[in-house]
């Protein structure tokens, strides 16, 4: 949780994103469809340091999600619409992405390769918007207060595809465009990474004009702000970007948990004890996990799981009940709480704890 410009904002995602690959969940066309499919919208903070992102949403537009989504759950049409959707959708993005894998991209059709960034985010945007609110769904309602209905276990399913898709998806996407952004980045003289920091209005400009300043991808490289505030998605890099969070008297705050008792969301039950690993990245879990260590983690994702084998439970800061997390603890049969705000920070590595995810809560010895 943090204070920014006299406001709350919640975090609910952390990962490791480059600008331009954040800017796929966070720019005008995403929320332009998000509020298509849910009928509300969120405002941003997303900070992207070292190649770690932490994307805050406003707590008032958090707090508005739940009751849109709780009249959502009602519905017994809006799930099955969004599913038919997404299937269509995915559908063509699959085939143009196996269409675009056969061009030979070089300066001479530098325009057409523009275009075709253009086409991917456009077929795109709409299938992250659908994972995004879903992902928010199992977050904010899908909790241990609801009452298990039918059409809750409905959304949570088509929740858990949908995500699962994407990734393949995110994958597919990547690999497919290799040869694209290779030949963007010979065209502007950059590396391929550097690509990712640049949104396409300034690969399209780029394009145009046949280079790029690399001051720009050095400063976003530090750090940059994505601020989505009202219609406009706002951001701000380097210098510019530590100003911003100065101006807007950005500070955290611990207001979630006590010290010595902390509360999330079950997502399997259960009951260990043992010493706290606190991490921000997987490599970091599989060096330092033992077994029968508690492993504490803003979230997870598939490469965290030789460290997430050896623990005796499971505590995240971000998550519903389709995440990673969530579904590998089941599976593991690990007992796990999520979206524990605050918890990478509240608990220490060292740390001697109680994980009860029978009643959902982390006590600290």
């Amino acid at each position: 949780m943090i204070n920014f410009r006299r406001k709350q904002y919640q975090l609910f995602f952390s990962n490791n994103l480059a600008p331009l690959v954040a800017l796929n969940y966070a720019d005008e066309l995403f929320f332009k469809w998000f509020k298509k499919y849910v009928g509300a919208q969120y405002r941003i903070l997303s900070i992207i340091k070292n190649g770690w992102q932490e994307k805050y949403g406003l707590v008032d537009d958090i707090n508005n999600l739940k009751s849109v989504y709780q009249n959502k759950l009602r519905s017994k049409t809006w799930i099955k619409i969004i599913f038919v959707e997404y299937k269509a959708r995915s559908k063509k993005l699959k085939k143009f992405l196996d269409q675009i894998a056969r061009v030979k991209y070089n300066k001479s059709n530098s325009r057409e390769a523009g275009r075709d960034l253009v086409k991917i985010r456009e077929l795109a945007a709409p299938l992250d918007a659908m994972s995004n609110l879903l992902h928010l769904f199992s977050e904010l309602v899908g909790g241990i207060n609801s009452k298990p209905t039918n059409n809750l276990n409905k959304i949570i399913q088509v929740g858990a595809y949908i995500k699962e898709d994407v990734s393949k998806l995110l994958a597919r996407r990547r690999n497919n465009c290799n040869n694209l952004f290779g030949a963007i980045a010979k065209i502007l003289r950059l590396r391929a990474n550097d690509i990712e920091y640049l949104t396409i209005p300034e690969i399209i400009l780029g394009l145009r004009r046949g280079k790029i300043a690399g001051r720009l991808i050095n400063a976003r490289k530090k750090i940059t702000i994505l601020f989505y505030e009202e219609k406009k998605l706002k951001i701000y890099a380097g210098k510019a970007a530590l100003q911003f969070l100065k101006r807007g008297r950005f500070k955290e705050l611990l207001v979630s948990n006590s010290n010595n008792t902390l509360r999330g969301q079950i997502a399997r039950r259960g009951v260990a004890a043992g010493r706290v690993i606190v991490v921000k990245n997987s490599t970091a879990a599989i060096r330092r996990m033992k077994r029968g260590d508690i492993l504490v983690a803003p979230y997870t994702a598939v490469e965290y799981l030789p460290a997430i084998k050896l623990a005796a439970a499971l505590v995240t800061e971000t998550g519903g009940l389709t995440s990673h997390a969530a579904i590998v603890a089941r599976e593991l049969g690990t007992p796990c709480i999520i979206g524990v705000r605050d918890v990478t920070k509240l608990l220490k590595t060292g740390d001697l704890v109680e994980v009860n995810a029978d009643i959902g809560v982390i006590i600290k010895k």
